[in-house]
């Protein structure tokens, strides 16, 4: 299954950008933006740059925070790479938009079993999270399997093991 994105995301390669320092490529598809979000997560904390990674459109959201403790939430919430301690499978799917979704199953920080579902839209050349959504299950067995949108996923009241 890890070959998966890989596969899906040729299509990529016919996107087209602005001129940019960054450029979207086959290589630069949604999974590798995660895990390249997770990266800079990882190495830089707090300073990572959230705008490499995450849309305009969320920028906004942080740079509107009303308070330092609003923004700290923001950015803990929009650090979705971290939610998972570790990632046990993951899907993508190409929408007709030119937008892609990525569904990540795995063990959550807290240990328990949970999925991150992110929307991902072509901006200045590169992919950048739009949407996030959070999910927790009960078993492995309630991961996805196949790519969901977060607007695809119904709300979930299962509680952290």
């Amino acid at each position: 299954m890890r070959f998966l994105p890989l596969l899906v995301c040729i299509p990529a390669l016919f996107l087209v950008g602005c001129a940019t320092t960054e450029s979207l490529q086959a290589s630069d598809g949604p999974w590798r933006r995660y895990q390249d979000f997770e990266a800079e997560l990882v190495q830089k904390g707090t300073s990572a740059d959230f705008g490499r990674f995450v849309s305009a459109r969320l920028m906004r959201m942080l740079d509107d925070a009303a308070s330092e403790q609003e923004r700290a939430e923001f950015r803990a919430s929009g650090a979705f790479p971290l939610w998972l301690a570790e990632e046990r499978s993951n899907f993508v799917k190409r929408l007709d938009s030119g937008h892609f979704c990525l569904s990540v199953n795995g063990l959550t920080q807290g240990g328990g079993h949970g999925a991150v579902f992110v929307e991902y839209l072509p901006e200045g050349g590169v992919l950048k999270a739009d949407a996030i959504h959070y999910q927790y299950f009960d078993s492995p067995s309630q991961y996805v399997t196949e790519a969901k949108c977060p607007s695809e996923v119904e709300l979930s009241f299962a509680t952290p093991e």
